[in-house]
């Protein structure tokens, strides 16, 4: 590939454009793309929005705001959707659990 022109997917050109942002190089550039595109070509990645600290700050602010009712509310104010506030909820009601509960075999 030569150019940004050349990529056949939108995504894959907006990956170009946000890399020519950091990278001044278009040769460069382009082959940081190509790399992506080889290593990842037909699976579906995910890109997390925020830093894992975060993150675990969002997870206990959701796990303190949750009531039993407002879990749709929760996944519109984070914008996340229903099943990762649930999920969220999960990990977050176990490790609460692990701390507030001793152990019978202690």
């Amino acid at each position: 590939m030569s150019n940004a022109h050349e990529f056949n997917s939108d995504t894959m050109l907006d990956l170009y454009q946000a890399v020519s942002e950091v990278l001044a190089d278009p040769a460069t550039t382009m082959a940081v793309c190509e790399r992506i595109q080889q290593r990842f070509s037909g699976e579906q990645i995910y890109i997390p929005k925020h830093k894992q600290q975060t993150l675990v700050e969002r997870d206990l602010e959701i796990w303190s705001m949750f009531d039993g009712k407002n879990a749709r509310e929760l996944a519109h104010c984070y914008d996340l959707s229903l099943k990762q506030i649930y999920e969220i909820l999960r990990i977050q009601h176990e490790a609460h659990t692990k701390r507030t509960q001793r152990d019978v075999f202690e």
